[in-house]
């Protein structure tokens, strides 16, 4: 974005000004996404001042072009007593309401629909919660630093479709104010300029076209995309090395690459290795999304890469680096192993000082997801070690319930990863202990 907001600012004419604005609206719009509701500001006196505020709405296709600021921020563009929505020149897609004595951004209620949108009570980041018909992609989702919200793309498709026929187009309308605009402003054109102590304050509107929006879907089909740290938005990944911290970036993928992930990858703990070349990778495992950093995914061939595409998730997961992993990477804790599951911590244990033996065992580390998972698992780790379970000298109950396991005698309700991480944290500490060795 970077690139954009520099020549933002080298812009003679408005046609220009309003291409950087679009190309800024299309880096944050993604295949599921696009803003509602975009700001960046820069308030350091040390740099220039620099601010841009842009939102969307959707305006009468027989009136773009005629207007540089229709709706006011953010107001409800319904008057209650109004009954035909179509009598209304222009809407936004975002307005606030009360909620529990509280200003909150929802979808304009207006434009929504028992039928389309799914209602909760909860908020998150000043943003009600809802959902778009079945998906479970919440309507709205804000970024996790600065003032950006963004809107389910097939919610508002379907209001241009359904609600308005196609008659209808999507309006960006945006401000910025800026000190080192170079604008020559001609007497047609469709902006309001105001001059404010040193800096140049613009209004002004362009249209987002269905079809540019459709290009970019045909575009996303064969990209994947980053998560930048720093920015705090999603860009299409770049293949080249990196050049600093700077471009640290986190991919996320949804759990349905997993399959993928255990016909080619063996799992020990945060790390992947690769069964044919042995290679390792960083990942993390989590219950939302597998994560890999930008670094370590590119270090995958490309042709593994592109199975990766259809599972690229571009909306960030609440939660998406373990605590393990942020305290390793972020923090630079040499203790992060003390946030780590018990299958990791003995995974990692094993890789490191035994990776000759597990490698040739042919152990993996993904957690189980059935009864026959778990047993496999169990079998094959005691066979690495030349043991039964009499030689963890375990007590009788815990005894009794790894042999229901092994003998496929257990309540099928069993909570696989409890016992899971019980059977590793039994080995480590047998080997920790001295009781058994490789």
């Amino acid at each position: 974005m970077q690139k954009y907001l520099n020549e933002l600012q080298e812009c003679t004419s408005l046609k220009n000004l309003t291409n950087c604005i679009q190309n800024i609206f299309f880096q944050q719009t993604n295949s599921d996404y696009f803003p509602a509701i975009f700001e960046y500001k820069v308030n350091s006196v040390l740099k220039n001042p620099l601010h841009i505020y842009f939102k969307i709405s959707l305006i009468p296709q027989d009136i773009v072009g005629n207007r540089y600021w229709q709706k006011g921020y953010l107001e409800e563009s319904v008057p209650m007593q109004m009954q035909n929505i179509e009598d209304v020149t222009c809407h936004n897609l975002l307005t606030k309401v009360n909620f529990k004595g509280k200003k909150i951004y929802a979808v304009n209620r207006h434009l929504t629909t028992v039928n389309t949108v799914r209602m909760t009570n909860d908020v998150e980041n000043n943003i009600l919660i809802e959902f778009y018909k079945n998906s479970k992609m919440p309507l709205l989702h804000s970024a996790l630093q600065g003032n950006s919200i963004f809107i389910y793309r097939p919610f508002v498709e379907d209001i241009l479709q359904n609600i308005f026929h196609n008659k209808y187009a999507i309006s960006l309308d945006y401000y910025i104010c800026s000190s080192k605009l170079k604008l020559v402003i001609k007497e047609y054109d469709n902006c309001r300029v105001e001059r404010v102590k040193d800096n140049i304050q613009l209004y002004s509107s362009c249209t987002i076209e269905k079809s540019m929006l459709q290009d970019q879907i045909k575009t996303e089909e064969n990209q994947l995309f980053v998560y930048n740290l720093l920015e705090k938005n999603f860009t299409p990944l770049c293949i080249y090395p990196l050049q600093s911290k700077a471009d640290m970036g986190i991919l996320f993928f949804s759990l349905e690459i997993l399959p993928f992930l255990k016909e080619n990858f063996y799992n020990y703990g945060m790390y992947l290795v690769n069964k044919k070349t042995k290679q390792s990778i960083l990942v993390d495992i989590l219950e939302e999304c597998v994560s890999f950093w930008k670094s370590e995914f590119l270090k995958l061939n490309e042709l593994d890469q592109r199975v990766f595409i259809q599972y690229n998730q571009k909306v960030c997961p609440k939660n998406f680096i373990s605590q393990a992993m942020y305290m390793w990477q972020i923090e630079g804790r040499v203790n992060y192993n003390q946030y780590m599951a018990e299958y990791q911590n003995l995974a990692e244990y094993l890789l490191c000082n035994y990776a000759e033996q597990v490698l040739s065992a042919k152990l993996s580390f993904f957690p189980p997801q059935n009864i026959k998972d778990l047993q496999i698992f169990m079998q094959k780790l005691l066979k690495l070690f030349h043991i039964s379970l009499k030689n963890l000298k375990l007590k009788e109950e815990q005894y009794t319930i790894f042999y229901n396991i092994l003998q496929n005698k257990i309540d099928k309700n069993l909570d696989l990863l409890q016992y899971y991480n019980g059977f590793c944290y039994t080995i480590q500490r047998r080997i920790e202990d001295g009781i058994i060795t490789m």
